[in-house]
């Protein structure tokens, strides 16, 4: 072979070493384009409830678990109850353990669609936040893992309203004042954040 073969070859390998390489990385994208939906499952599951055969029963439809905490939940006696969170891909689920004959189960004490939410108030000296809720009573919640919920409940809300969700901080330790309780909503009263009402 002279010195223009061995180019010429060279850079017809390259070519071919180049198209592979292209041909395998639409391979990828076709791949990871298939697999978006759900790539978030299970990504936070704090509690390890995946894996858990009764959760399924208890969700909806082409629901699945994005992230599992344990929470205290306040009521409109601001007495604290624990519970355990749960984040699907649509919506929020307040769960309690509930024992028939000798089965323990799991109970659905509230479920929040994310399309529901009308925007987040967070505490900046404590772990509490709450989840308002467009014509529904509020949840006044603390958790461990406050950061990934706020995070997660944002990026679902913005992917179903297509528009970024509104957080407020506040310099308060507990959250009472801006959470509109079940007896606030039967007495007409809201106190939801001016800044919120047009969310």
């Amino acid at each position: 072979f002279s010195f223009l073969d061995n180019f010429l070859e060279m850079n017809a390998s390259r070519k071919e070493k180049k198209k592979k390489v292209e041909i395998k990385t639409s391979r990828q994208a076709i791949f990871f384009s298939l697999k978006m939906e759900g790539k978030d499952k299970g990504l936070h599951d704090y509690c390890q409830l995946l894996d858990d055969a009764r959760i399924p029963k208890i969700l909806e439809d082409g629901e699945y678990i994005i992230l599992s905490d344990k929470m205290i939940k306040y009521n409109h006696r601001d007495k604290s109850q624990r519970r355990w969170m749960v984040i699907t891909n649509r919506a929020i689920y307040n769960l309690t353990k509930k024992q028939i004959l000798f089965t323990e189960t799991w109970e659905v004490r509230r479920r929040i669609a994310i399309n529901a939410l009308s925007g987040l108030s967070v505490s900046q000296r404590s772990r509490e936040f709450v989840l308002h809720c467009k014509d529904e009573y509020d949840y006044r919640i603390s958790c461990n893992h406050r950061d990934a919920v706020i995070n997660i409940v944002k990026e679902l809300y913005e992917k179903v309203k297509s528009r970024e969700m509104k957080v407020l901080e506040f310099n308060d330790e507990d959250l009472k004042s801006v959470c509109t309780t079940k007896i606030d909503v039967k007495n007409g009263i809201s106190r939801l954040p001016a800044e919120l009402h047009v969310n």
